[in-house]
């Protein structure tokens, strides 16, 4: 079984008719097409759409061995680039609505608000992610994105390396991201392995902001 899937994104725990107000989410299923599937019927995938889960669940593989990724109402999803190898199956009787991306950028894009979570002593500091910034990447590009901008707004700048001065777990990572856990922990395991990110004294190290920025803009990385 493969370790990662490039060509495939998706934003997990992100609630997304909830973040949209109410015409916009009668316009999303006009101009998008609702499917139905049911229990563990495969999904079919094409590259140009956004897909919304709006009841059920879809299961794909996260390259996390044999454990799936189960995503719930209000999850996104979708490919990046041509090929979709990968299966999909519905979990549970469930529907989506699958909208072709210019016109889910247009609808939704600018309702989509905030990935947050909350650090430090008694989590008293926020941190936030646009949502749209998370879009059409792979785990790894969406990860190096939140570094990046979680080091543009509270790093500091010591020698070339920029030291970002709070705690930041695998699990804040994962609720700025709507990566799954399993998925966080291994991405941040392979920066740290790789000297992208250094553990230090009051938070952690960015030695290199700049290959961090070029890993989030390869988006399939």
């Amino acid at each position: 079984m493969s370790t990662s899937i490039p060509n495939l994104w998706y934003v997990q725990k992100l609630g997304l008719t909830q973040r949209l107000p109410f015409d916009t989410v009668l316009k999303l299923r006009e101009h998008g097409k609702l499917e139905r599937w049911g229990h563990r019927a495969k999904i079919t995938r094409r590259p140009t759409d956004v897909v919304a889960v709006l009841s059920g669940g879809v299961e794909l593989n996260d390259g996390l061995h044999d454990k799936l990724v189960r995503l719930k109402p209000g999850d996104l999803f979708g490919d990046i680039g041509e090929e979709v190898e990968e299966i999909l199956r519905a979990y549970d009787d469930t529907v989506i609505c699958r909208v072709d991306r210019e016109a889910f950028e247009e609808l939704v894009k600018d309702h989509l608000g905030m990935m947050a979570t909350r650090v430090g002593m008694r989590a008293r500091q926020q941190l936030q992610v646009p949502v749209a910034e998370l879009l059409y990447r792979s785990p790894r590009s969406r990860i190096a994105k939140a570094l990046e901008l979680v080091a543009d707004e509270v790093g500091e700048t010591e020698d070339s390396r920029v030291v970002v001065p709070i705690s930041l777990r695998s699990k804040h990572v994962a609720e700025l991201t709507g990566v799954v856990p399993a998925r966080t922990r291994k991405v941040l395991d392979s920066l740290y392995d790789d000297g992208l990110l250094e553990l230090g004294r009051q938070g952690i190290v960015i030695p290199d902001l700049e290959t961090i920025k070029s890993l989030a803009a390869s988006r399939n990385e």
